[in-house]
């Protein structure tokens, strides 16, 4: 363990390799956004969204939760790392070729509408379905990158892929126009670049993957046990996140999706601030499992956390009013109040994102999964109650609401783990700031 730890990068290091791709992130985003709004408008951005989502959860929900499973044997290294490689694809192309052919079948006959979005021709439906097999198995290789703490693929590769797509959907829309079956395509050219980047980096190691045997039996039913439980909570998370936009389409219709899906973004920017923290800090959780002051670091980094987004959340709401028609165009200004409204619960869970990573490396998935049921419940009751009269604004206000009330369990969640007292949590001091200093290399990073 102690040869691992010499070997390893600082946290800092790490955060500031992955928040340097994170400052661009959203930007790419952005761009693919507004592109996206102003040419095919508030249903034809709704239509996309119904794509969006659909690539956000099937792969997940089709995956079993073996994807969390992959991260974290890959972050233990204890196995043999082709058996992980070799497991990882056959279980990314498994799971890919199930969502893909479910997406042909319904797309070809043109149902359900909260799945292939009305209007999609043969080439938009065929490329949909090779959306969704490619992001599963790149998904899966992500994460294995990820375990062993080799975050380019998935941070800088992804941005890559981002930035060709955003230019080929700005060429098409100065060029010609951008109809729904070209936004289609150009989030297949996303994929198809990402994929292609994975057998750059790794390609080698693929091939002699393919040569290796899957991991033993044992590994296998104790990675399905793990993945099991994270698999709940992700779909569960995903139905917090996502499923107002289906109820949106079901109980409303495209113009109040449209709005809605397209604050959800400029929403998330407000996570991107501590993002590079929670996309390394699961792995490092699980290699630190035996150092007893890691849990207090984590403690620091939720109150750090807290007070970024917070002090973020209060500039997007008086800046809103502006930059969202400005940015989305003048048939989106009732975005604004969805907005203001999704600001509060998304501040709030900002730190039960921190939370549900730590819990993920300490292997105790079934709090993430009660974490994730309690957000759920609560979306889909008020959304059931709040969008045939308030349309957007009811869902984010159901959004908004859950995230809270997640919070509030994946507070007492750390607090039983970590085994830290309560006011641990609100301890609030000038050197929670210390790690923004190191990160930005204004200080020490041991």
């Amino acid at each position: 363990m102690a040869e691992q730890r010499l070997q390893e990068q600082s946290l800092h290091r790490l955060v500031r390799f992955v928040g340097l791709s994170t400052m661009i992130t959203p930007a790419i985003t952005l761009g693919v956004s507004v592109i996206i709004a102003r040419s095919l408008g508030t249903e034809g951005r709704g239509a996309y969204g119904i794509v969006v989502t659909a690539v956000s959860i099937l792969p997940g929900l089709l995956g079993f939760g073996l994807d969390f499973s992959v991260r974290y044997w890959s972050a233990r290294a204890e196995i043999d790392r082709l058996q992980v490689l070799q497991t990882t694809t056959a279980i990314g192309v498994a799971s890919g070729a199930a969502g893909g052919l479910l997406i042909l079948v319904c797309g070809l006959q043109g149902v359900p509408d909260w799945l292939i979005p009305t209007g999609l021709e043969t080439v938009g439906v065929v490329s949909y379905a090779l959306i969704i097999f490619l992001s599963s198995l790149t998904g899966m290789w992500g994460n294995y990158l990820s375990g062993q703490e080799r975050y380019g693929f998935s941070t800088f590769g992804r941005n890559l892929a981002m930035a060709l797509q955003a230019l080929a959907l700005g060429a098409c829309w100065l060029l010609t126009s951008v109809s729904l079956e070209i936004a289609v395509l150009a989030l297949l050219l996303q994929q198809v670049i990402t994929f292609l980047l994975f057998l750059s980096l790794d390609g080698r190691e693929l091939l002699l993957s393919l040569r290796s045997r899957l991991l033993p039996r044992p590994e296998l039913n104790d990675m399905i046990r793990y993945g099991w439980w994270q698999y709940l909570s992700s779909m569960l998370l995903q139905t917090n996140m996502r499923l107002n936009i289906f109820l949106l389409v079901a109980l409303a219709d495209l113009h109040e999706t449209g709005l809605y899906t397209a604050v959800l973004g400029p929403a998330g920017l407000l996570w991107m601030l501590v993002t590079p923290l929670i996309r390394v800090l699961s792995v490092r959780t699980t290699r630190r499992s035996d150092d007893p002051e890691f849990a207090s670091r984590v403690a620091g980094a939720m109150r750090l956390t807290f007070m970024v987004t917070f002090a973020a959340g209060i500039g997007a709401a008086t800046v809103a009013p502006i930059v969202i028609p400005l940015l989305f165009g003048d048939s989106f200004v009732d975005a604004v109040a969805p907005f203001w409204i999704l600001i509060p619960g998304t501040i709030a869970f900002s730190v039960a994102r921190v939370v549900v990573q730590y819990l993920a490396g300490a292997k105790r998935p079934r709090w993430n999964t009660t974490i994730a049921s309690v957000g759920a419940g609560v979306t889909l009751a008020i959304s059931l109650v709040l969008i045939p009269s308030m349309g957007a604004s009811g869902a984010a206000a159901a959004t908004s609401i859950a995230y809270v009330a997640s919070t509030c369990v994946a507070l007492l969640a750390f607090l039983r783990v970590s085994k830290l007292p309560v006011r641990k949590l609100f301890a609030f001091q000038r050197s929670d700031f210390a790690p923004v200093a190191r990160v930005l290399g204004l200080g020490r990073t041991s």
